[in-house]
């Protein structure tokens, strides 16, 4: 898991927002990691960057986007299971 890249405007790849008290967010970003190893994932802390989660409209913790070149394709709330990730991945394309 990355921090947070410099520009989401122009960034693909997966966008975790959490926070430090979401206790799910860990075991999310490692089903990412083994079941889609080949797609970037940044970590945003909606507490230490709420700009950028209002930006994305988030109101659920964890929210997972998949954004290409800044545009959101797909999103998922809540944790997630190897289906739902293959579906928030089809669903982008």
């Amino acid at each position: 898991m990355k921090d947070q890249p410099a520009d989401l405007d122009t960034y693909s790849g997966l966008v975790l927002f959490t926070a430090p008290w979401v206790t799910v967010a860990p075991h999310v970003a490692a089903l990412i990691a083994e079941h889609a190893p080949q797609q970037p994932l940044v970590h945003i802390d909606v507490e230490a960057t709420p700009h950028i989660a209002e930006q994305h409209t988030i109101h659920s913790l964890p929210t997972i986007l998949l954004l290409h070149n800044g545009r959101e394709q797909s999103r998922h709330l809540g944790a997630l299971g190897p289906h739902e990730l293959t579906a928030l991945l089809h669903t982008g394309r």
